[in-house]
């Protein structure tokens, strides 16, 4: 590990409440519409990304998915300025756009795993709304052509199924994505949940 010392500021600084009051896991469980167990994840892996960022480990680092939205909620608080220059010891962090191969192979080098894919990969919904949609299109042409509104019912079905998943995905998928040797952080410690 490039810099020890940072990454146990890094574990060690607990997250600022969300604008409400409310617990940082739970303003990002919330936004994110994960569970809170996962936002604790998130959050011990966003604060990887952090030290990845200012360590020099990676020069040009990525945030995707939920570790984009982890940073974007941290900027929008006042604690981000002092987490960058207490903890991280930097004036900022550099922009969010950056490489996604050396960020994860950075990430590979400093913590001597890979990323967990589900924090770390692109949450985009599209082609599951897209074929929803398909489904629910496909069913009213054949309808048409039938002259029932069983083929709708077929096509519907399906679509419905895809629709309930997409409102509660993250709610109801079991477990929290990381097991209890990967929150410590590569033998660094910490707790995952960043505060109360």
């Amino acid at each position: 590990m490039k810099d020890r010392a940072m990454w146990q500021r890094c574990l060690a600084h607990p997250m600022p409440r969300g604008p409400e009051g409310e617990s940082f896991a739970a303003w990002l469980a919330e936004t994110a519409r994960i569970r809170q167990g996962q936002a604790g994840d998130v959050i011990l892996e966003y604060k990887r990304f952090t030290y990845l960022a200012a360590s020099g480990a990676v020069a040009r680092p990525q945030a995707p998915g939920l570790i984009g939205t982890a940073l974007a909620l941290h900027r929008q608080t006042e604690d981000f300025a002092r987490y960058c220059r207490d903890v991280l010891r930097v004036a900022a962090l550099p922009p969010e756009r950056g490489d996604r191969a050396a960020t994860l192979a950075g990430y590979e080098a400093e913590f001597g795993q890979a990323p967990p894919r589900f924090f770390w990969a692109s949450r985009s919904r599209l082609p599951h709304w897209g074929l929803a949609g398909l489904l629910v299109a496909g069913g009213a042409v054949a309808s048409v052509f039938d002259g029932s509104l069983a083929p709708l019912a077929l096509g519907g079905i399906p679509a419905l199924v895809i629709a309930v998943y997409l409102l509660t995905k993250g709610r109801m998928a079991g477990g929290g994505g990381l097991s209890g040797a990967a929150r410590v952080g590569g033998g660094g410690g910490g707790t995952p949940g960043g505060g109360p």
